[in-house]
């Protein structure tokens, strides 16, 4: 079967000059044979097939609802005051920035990233 006939199936086709990515699926099956006694044996015999495959910006023509980018999230993060209360009186120190949330364990302040309501990273951190 040819790599892009499910495109192809729906009337789209790659643009001309893209390069897909290759996966590997890799799987199994059981093989009865004949032993040199003529009894049956069963060998499990591993196997490996690789594709190509394209992500749906790469692929002119598709229907419209391949496209479709998730909805943007309307409301910023809620905070939840008590747990903002409890961690402001634990006396740890909390600095925001970056894009991820961290610990860095040879200091002694805990960091969260802007994106990130940090309370199960800090409420972790502060059990002695």
């Amino acid at each position: 079967m040819d790599d892009a006939a499910p495109g192809n199936e729906l009337g789209a086709h790659v643009r001309k000059g893209e390069s897909g990515a290759t996966v590997v699926y890799a799987s199994r099956f059981t093989r009865t044979e004949r032993d040199a006694s003529g009894g049956e044996i069963e060998r499990d015999v591993p196997f490996l097939k690789a594709y190509t495959v394209f992500n749906c910006d790469q692929i002119e023509a598709l229907p419209e609802h391949y496209y479709r980018r998730p909805e943007p999230v309307a409301k910023p993060l809620e905070r939840i005051e008590h747990a903002d209360r409890f961690l402001d009186n634990t006396g740890a120190v909390v600095r925001y920035g970056g894009d991820k949330a961290y610990y860095p364990p040879q200091t002694t302040f805990n960091c969260r990233g802007r994106n990130c309501s940090g309370y199960g990273l800090n409420g972790r951190n502060q059990i002695p």
